[in-house]
Parts: C-alpha cells; structure tokens; sequence
C-alpha cells in the first residue's frame, strides 16, 4: 500500500463510469495575474531507488523542519520531478474498484460555478493527466487548505511512476518498504513553495531560481482560475470568487512526508483558492 497526497490545482473527474481521470491544469507559463505552477512529485531522496527522469527538471531540494522531540531538527533532501510537457501519468495500481470520501463536500466543485463550467475532455490546456483505475481518495484538510489523499492497496513489484510524452516515456521506482510503514508521494500543482531552487548538478554552475513563494490574487479564489484551462471557451468568469467548503468540517490529514511538514511549519500551505476540485457526484465504492 502507498499513498500520493495531491495539493494545489488538480480537478477530479471520478463522477463518470469512464474515464476516471484527474487533470492538471497548465499553470507553467505565469501570464502576469496568476505566477508559474509547477506539476511535480516529491518524494524523499531515502525512498528514491532509480529513475530515467529529465535531468534539467529532476532537482535536489534540501529543506529543515522541526521533528516531534524537543528542540531537535531534521535536514531531508527532497526529490523534485518537475513535469515539463504534457504527460499520462500512470501509477502501480491493481485496485480495481474507486472509493471516495468526502470530496463532494471537502473540495469546491467546479458544477456549481456561475456561469455554468463546461469541462473540456477533448482538448483541456493541461500539463498532465492521471489515470484512476481504483483505490481510494479521501479529501482532508491540511491547515486552512484542502488536500486529496489517494491510497493504492494494491499494486505488484516496486511502486513505479510512469510519465509518457508524445514524445517519450520516463520512470521513476521508489525501494521496497519493509512493515506496515506506507511509503507517500506528494505531488503538487503549485507555486515554488521552497523557495530556492537546487538544480540536480552540484557546483558553482548550479542554477538557482530566487524568486521565492508568492500568491498571487488578492480575491478569494486566487489561482483558482487556472481551471479555466479545462472549461471550455477558457472562460474564466465565476472562477474568481469560487465558492470554497468550510474544510474545518473535515478530518485533519495525517502524514510523514518532510515536504508536508515544512509547509505547515513554514506556513507555505496554498491558499484556499489553490486545491483540488472535484465533480458534483462522487463515485463510491462498487459503483
């Protein structure tokens, strides 16, 4: 079993037989309102085992962050695989059956944005696409955000991430977990919430983005009109001032991840108008 926690922008289509997908929307150009979005798994460089990733967007992220005893920090080098292109995402998974809890009233839903959101399945402006052939996704809340949790009980061999292009296939394998201990992905359709960004090449030539962590919109919706993306006509009205769950109404999200962990002691957690969204009629299990 293994966990992928999804934060920022990422719409839940799982209302449909077929296809149960989620989609990305493209925030990789800042378009002068709404800053760059990057699509990106972490994962913790202790899990990582081996990957044919694109070496200019695979990137070495050191971070610190307080541990539950006293006065003690812990220094973690995460793993950032940054999606460049357009990509079907593929995850080890065997589940064959989709469970969902709480994502009709966790998450906003994207049915009742006036005026009316027409998805676009055909041709949405999206950086990537998830394929959901079952298991269970479960919103929580994660400070003042919501998150979506998505738990695969069943998979085969090494858990395997598959990232295909028009162009290529790229992999990343994470090692054996050994006990009941279940290994957790973040990926995440935000802003740089680190801050610095180490490039994978070590050294004096080492790029560096100093940008730094920023939000955006002043209204309440922020960078939720990237979902424009995947409506069609790319209209944006009605995604300025969405309507957003009171997510103090959900179970709080317990987690390991070090990434997670830094943003709730950095204070780094997207902002309510940056989560995922998901359809007005979730899919249950056996459905």
């Amino acid at each position: 079993m293994y966990h992928v926690q999804v934060v920022g922008i990422v719409y839940f289509n799982v209302c449909t037989t077929e296809p149960k997908v989620a989609l990305v929307p493209n925030g990789t150009q800042a378009d002068g309102h709404i800053p760059q979005h990057n699509a990106s798994f972490f994962i913790e460089e202790g899990l990582h085992d081996s990957d044919t990733w694109w070496r200019q967007y695979k990137f070495v992220r050191p971070i610190e962050f307080e541990t539950d005893r006293i006065n003690r920090t812990r220094s973690v080098n995460l793993l950032e695989f940054r999606i460049p292109s357009r990509a079907e995402i593929t995850f080890d998974c065997d589940d064959t059956k989709l469970e969902t809890v709480d994502l009709d009233t966790g998450l906003p839903q994207l049915s009742k944005v006036d005026p009316r959101f027409d998805l676009d399945l055909e041709d949405p402006d999206i950086i990537a696409r998830f394929q959901i052939p079952g298991g269970k996704l479960q919103a929580f809340q994660f400070g003042d955000a919501s998150i979506v949790r998505w738990t695969i009980s069943k998979h085969s061999g090494p858990i395997t991430i598959t990232a295909r292009t028009a162009e290529e296939t790229k992999r990343i394998t994470l090692k054996s977990v050994k006990g009941d201990k279940a290994p957790e992905i973040v990926f995440s359709n935000t802003i740089d919430m680190i801050g610095q960004d180490h490039s994978h090449e070590e050294g004096p030539g080492a790029k560096k983005d100093l940008t730094g962590p920023g939000h955006g919109h002043d209204h309440a919706g922020g960078h939720f009109v990237l979902y424009a993306k995947i409506n069609k006509g790319r209209d944006e009205r009605g995604l300025e001032n969405p309507e957003l769950p009171d997510v103090t109404l959900l179970q709080e999200l317990e987690f390991e991840h070090p990434y997670l962990r830094f943003l709730l002691q950095q204070e780094q957690i997207p902002l309510p108008g940056c989560v995922p969204t998901c359809c007005a009629k979730p899919q249950h299990a056996g459905a």
